[in-house]
């Protein structure tokens, strides 16, 4: 049986060297939000957006059994070979491992393992979302008329301080 793997992570590109996003909708609202420039007009927006995007789902990857095993047999390989180099029988063909050092040996790999942080991601998921509908959900603000688009909300608020300043 392998291993649960962690949560998912979320992007819409392909091939990614980097996923922040936990949540589906995030990982849209950053790419949608990567084609749209400040105070655009709803036309604008509307034909910036494409009309499906493909989400993309990674999840760490995981040791399954037969990785913890070749871990731990090359660890007590690499272990009995240093330790025969320094202190066997010269004349002696090596140590060979026995069931209470493999056993040893597949503790100690469980061990790292439970405190090793995976970085490597396989595709667990894919799904296409329709763009428009999204929007309207998640981002109603970027059809709306008063400069439309990424930044709308920021600018107007910049423009009413610089107002109140003067």
């Amino acid at each position: 049986m392998e291993p649960e793997r962690e949560r998912e992570c979320f992007t819409c590109k392909e091939g990614p060297e980097r996923i922040d996003d936990t949540e589906p909708d995030d990982a849209i609202e950053r790419y949608l939000d990567n084609l749209l420039e400040p105070n655009m007009t709803v036309a604008q927006v509307l034909e910036a957006l494409p009309e499906t995007v493909v989400v993309y789902g990674y999840a760490h990857q995981v040791f399954g059994a037969s990785a913890r095993k070749a871990l731990a047999s090359a660890l007590l390989e690499d272990l009995l070979e240093r330790l025969d180099e320094e202190y066997a029988d010269p004349d002696n063909d090596g140590t060979v491992d026995t069931e209470p050092m493999r056993q040893a040996a597949h503790v100690f790999i469980d061990a790292v393992l439970a405190e090793y942080t995976v970085w490597t991601c396989d595709q667990v998921s894919e799904q296409e979302v329709e763009v428009l509908p999204w929007v309207k959900e998640h981002r109603p603000d970027w059809l709306e008329d008063e400069g439309a688009g990424v930044g709308a909300k920021e600018g107007a608020k910049e423009g009413a301080k610089a107002g109140a300043a003067e």
